[in-house]
């Protein structure tokens, strides 16, 4: 309780903004709670679901979470500025609706922005699963970008892994714009590089789901939205000399050209592989206990069955 008596605010609020996720929703909300930090509020927007969505959300029982649920779907970036605003912590933490967090993940992400405080936002390394939840591979470690070109062109943090500052996701909204649609992430990396300090904790402390199926179609998608941005982006982004940006979108069309190769050919697992890196036997089986595990937590008020 705070000094005048009201309940203390929270150290971390956690967002999810989710559209038709009621098959992966349930496995990332057990993740939430059995996070080892427990200070934390979560933010849980339905972006005009049709599945149940939002009755998943609204069968939680605890006190820390709000349920913000909407008829219409407005995409990602509307619903994680909302997120912001609404945040009542000093720091905000991402996860995507289909995605699992390591249980130490925001106690590991607590402890660097502690001994960095001079960072803005952290992310970490990833596990990457399939659908039927099984490892396809791991993530990291993330070098530094050294320029707005090297972010332009290979990226930066995974989004949804990251904690940061909500002062910072306030004075650096997602860009709304149909510009940025598909890429919001990368717009916000881009724009934000030189006038923010970001960190990377190396360690896999999270599971995002990328279905080897849908691999293509999401890096097409992200991809032109990246290119686009290049031109007809933010004047942060328009003000790189345009032999810059001509070569980041030469390198990325590069790239999906690969892609597409062997799409065609019928290696679409490809593109999942490509971008992992294997896992000994020993981090394969902590990996796979750890998921074991969350999928045994409860969720409070809740009685489906672990995902």
């Amino acid at each position: 309780m705070s000094a005048a008596g009201e309940p203390a605010l929270p150290r971390i609020t956690i967002g999810t903004s989710a559209y038709n996720a009621a098959a992966t929703l349930p496995l990332t909300l057990r993740s939430i709670f059995a996070q080892t930090v427990t200070d934390w509020e979560l933010i849980l927007v339905d972006d005009g679901s049709t599945d149940g969505t939002a009755d998943i959300m609204r069968a939680i029982d605890d006190d820390r979470v709000r349920v913000f649920a909407h008829a219409e779907n407005k995409t990602a970036s509307p619903r994680l500025n909302e997120i912001s605003r609404a945040a009542r912590a000093p720091l905000i933490a991402r996860i995507d609706a289909d995605d699992v967090m390591d249980p130490r993940r925001l106690e590991q992400q607590l402890a660097y922005l502690e001994d960095h405080p001079e960072v803005d936002v952290v992310g970490t390394g990833m596990y990457s699963i399939d659908l039927d939840y099984r490892i396809q591979g791991k993530r990291g470690p993330f070098r530094p970008p050294s320029s707005q070109v090297e972010v332009a062109a290979r990226g930066m943090l995974v989004h949804s892994t990251v904690l940061g500052k909500t002062e910072w996701f306030l004075e650096n909204p997602y860009d709304e714009s149909p510009q940025a649609r598909r890429c919001e992430d990368a717009e916000l990396w881009l724009r934000t590089f030189g006038r923010s300090t970001f960190g990377a904790i190396d360690e896999p402390l999270q599971f995002c789901l990328e279905d080897p199926s849908q691999a293509l179609r999401k890096l097409r998608s992200s991809n032109l939205g990246r290119i686009r941005i290049m031109f007809r982006g933010s004047p942060e982004i328009r003000s790189m000399p345009l032999r810059s940006r001509l070569r980041v979108a030469a390198t990325i069309c590069l790239k999906m050209a690969f892609y597409e190769l062997f799409s065609a050919l019928g290696r679409g697992r490809y593109l999942i592989d490509r971008r992992n890196l294997p896992l000994n036997e020993a981090e394969a089986e902590a990996a796979a206990a750890t998921l074991e595990q969350i999928g045994r937590r409860p969720l409070p008020g809740s009685d489906r069955a672990p995902a």
